[in-house]
């Protein structure tokens, strides 16, 4: 099962890589090299952290505190810190006088919160998973326990630390991303459900909006 995981992650993860790169375009950002910087960060180490790019990368995406392959010993939590670190920088050179906002979100209890309902709609309307993978996925998601005697199907919730856990995490909190690029045009920086947002304080608020929606 962990290996059927790891072959649906990468193979999202490059379509879904593909999906940004085809929607970067839209979002109409002046062709800078601050905005060519940025980019290149999203599109990288960060984008999609915790999948892996290849089967055989799929140990060094486990952790988020421990340095992949990649990564030459930094992190992805590093990583992470060290971009907002750049944005808040830059900020403080270019514009002294605004008011710059960083803030750090951790969405609270995010894997055992999980909709099962929401993530076979988004598999099936966005993904567009085949008929006979939809069944594989609603069994993963669905199993019977046993609580004081009586047979249940679990409504909410993902394993932690499964590799079809991180893709479903991955695949909506990546929708969340693409709806602020929709509607604010600016990058927010995130490993899974940490999420770091930087830019002036309007900015900030429409995000935070944004995310609550």
């Amino acid at each position: 099962l962990q290996v059927v995981g790891v072959r649906w992650a990468v193979k999202v993860k490059e379509i879904l890589r593909q999906f940004w790169r085809n929607t970067f375009p839209r979002l109409q950002l002046p062709w800078n090299a601050t905005n060519s910087v940025r980019r290149h960060a999203h599109e990288g180490q960060l984008f999609l952290a915790t999948l892996p790019d290849r089967i055989e990368d799929a140990p060094s995406t486990s952790s988020y505190d421990s340095p992949g392959n990649e990564s030459h010993g930094t992190s992805k939590k590093q990583r992470v810190l060290q971009c907002v670190a750049s944005e808040i920088a830059l900020a403080q050179s270019l514009f002294p006088q605004e008011d710059f906002v960083a803030v750090g979100l951790d969405i609270q209890n995010f894997y055992p919160s999980l909709s099962h309902k929401l993530i076979l709609h988004l598999l099936d309307q966005f993904l567009g998973v085949p008929e006979k993978w939809k069944g594989f996925f609603q069994r993963f998601l669905t199993p019977h326990v046993k609580i004081q005697g009586q047979t249940k199907v679990i409504r909410r919730g993902v394993l932690l630390g499964h590799a079809l856990s991180k893709l479903i995490a991955e695949v909506l909190l990546f929708l969340a991303e693409v709806a602020i690029f929709d509607k604010t045009s600016k990058f927010i920086t995130r490993v899974v459900d940490d999420i770091y947002i930087t830019g002036p304080q309007t900015d900030v608020a429409v995000i935070f909006q944004t995310l609550q929606a």
